[in-house]
């Protein structure tokens, strides 16, 4: 019964959480949306990859993406993202499966896709075609 309680309470504060997250979001800017969320995204796809994207709460971010990575001429990495989401059948609204309360549940996480067929791809673009040096040129107005 405890357990089911602090389940319950950690939920509660968890779903604030996000709320906060998605409001303080939504106040932004276009431009300051673009660069928090493909920000977001490079820095957890070059720290973990596409799966630590969606087990950290930047999941949030998940369903600005692939529109983000077109506006700032990111076609190639948008497509493959678009592409990987849709033949995985993932639901960029609803990532609440990624969630993660154990170092298990995290490694499990990555054996759940193909996630490294999207990982080297993005590793491999070539630094002039990165998503932070498109972002910043676009942001520039370059």
């Amino acid at each position: 019964m405890e357990e089911r309680h602090s389940g319950l309470v950690l939920g509660f504060f968890e779903k604030r959480r996000e709320k906060k997250i998605i409001a303080e979001f939504m106040k932004l800017e276009e431009k300051q949306k673009i660069a928090v969320v493909l920000s977001c995204f490079d820095s957890e796809l070059m720290n973990g990859g596409l799966c630590q994207f969606f087990i950290n709460d930047t999941r949030l971010y998940a369903p600005y993406v692939a529109g983000y990575l077109n506006i700032v001429g990111a076609k190639e990495i948008s497509s493959r993202f678009t592409n990987f989401v849709e033949s995985n059948g993932i639901d960029l609204n609803n990532l609440s499966s990624f969630k993660c309360r154990s170092l298990e549940e995290f490694s499990a996480q990555y054996k759940r896709y193909p996630f490294d067929d999207f990982d080297n791809f993005y590793y491999e673009q070539n630094e002039v075609c990165s998503v932070l040096s498109l972002s910043e040129r676009y942001l520039l107005g370059e």
